[in-house]
């Protein structure tokens, strides 16, 4: 019992937390699309409606954790879970784009670059001074250190990648994660109010009795018991 109670404790304050945080992002984004022109497709509208309506729930769902109510909670953790849904999709399609990045960024380089073949005839063999020779050694020179950029270029775009994608995976690993916290709290807070209005009912069926035994009149099963004794 105290484990339990040191979880759901846990899982309110991540509520809390969580609320807070979205009603304050949800309410900026609001108030800074304000200023962003409109435009043929009307996407600056819609997710000033999208941030609007998400800025709603997460205030419902800080009220329903400050006083433990069970169907504010749930609101806000479905909210969670259909924005979870609808942001993975778009984090997706942005690890497919990372994985041609490489690629497409240095592909540039690599379009400018002559092959050793190209590099061996940039000059011409003047009477046999060595001329030849020279633009040789040079040009295979300048042919490796563009070389070493197109290598250091794809290295350094294969690390922006493994980090870009690191931290999608990661938030959308934890937007999922809070989302099924807050999920699991407010079936908590159903099963909590459930049991307490079994308790009430039983309490209230209790003080029906006490009343009937007081006026002296027997419970249902103690008159059932008298009408067989008699027979």
């Amino acid at each position: 019992m105290p484990h339990s109670s040191s979880s759901e404790s846990s899982r309110r304050r991540l509520t809390l937390t969580l609320s807070t945080l979205a009603l304050l992002t949800n309410t900026l984004t609001t108030l800074s699309l304000q200023y962003l022109p409109d435009e043929p497709y009307h996407l600056t509208r819609t997710s000033t409606l999208y941030a609007s309506f998400a800025g709603v729930l997460s205030f419902l769902g800080l009220v329903g954790a400050i006083r433990r109510n069970s169907a504010l909670v749930t609101i806000f953790a479905n909210y969670l879970l259909v924005d979870a849904v609808v942001s993975t999709v778009p984090r997706l399609l942005i690890l497919a784009l990372l994985a041609e990045l490489p690629g497409s960024f240095c592909r540039e380089l690599e379009f400018g670059l002559p092959d050793a073949g190209e590099r061996m005839f940039l000059g011409p063999d003047i009477g046999g001074d060595g001329t030849l020779g020279r633009e040789v050694g040079r040009g295979l020179e300048e042919w490796l250190v563009e070389g070493w950029d197109i290598r250091r270029c794809a290295m350094a775009m294969g690390v922006v990648q493994l980090v870009v994608g690191a931290v999608l995976v990661g938030t959308v690993i934890a937007q999922w994660w809070c989302a099924l916290r807050v999920r699991r709290y407010a079936a908590d807070l159903t099963e909590r109010e459930a049991m307490i209005e079994r308790r009430l009912e039983e309490s209230e069926k209790s003080d029906s009795v006490d009343r009937r035994v007081g006026h002296g009149e027997a419970p249902d099963v103690e008159k059932a018991g008298l009408l067989l004794k008699d027979r």
